[in-house]
């Protein structure tokens, strides 16, 4: 699994907006507030960055950026 999340993983701009507002313990609620988009809009970026990490929840999405340097 380590070597899965070493590939190169390319973020558009939201996604790493999401990714900040996640690694800053904000909710889906206080992300979409910030940003001026919909819960479900976080939502779904959310369920992006899982699947492309490879894996199953929010914590992990964070633990896989910050061993890439990517936070």
């Amino acid at each position: 699994m380590i070597e899965q999340n070493r590939k190169e993983i390319r973020l558009s701009p939201r996604q790493q907006d999401i990714l900040s507002g996640l690694a800053k313990g904000k909710s889906n609620k206080q992300i979409a507030n910030d940003f001026h988009i919909s819960e479900a809009t976080v939502k779904m970026h959310v369920s992006t960055l899982l699947r492309l990490f490879n894996v199953q929840n929010r914590v992990q999405v964070l633990i896989s950026a910050k061993d890439m340097g990517l936070i």
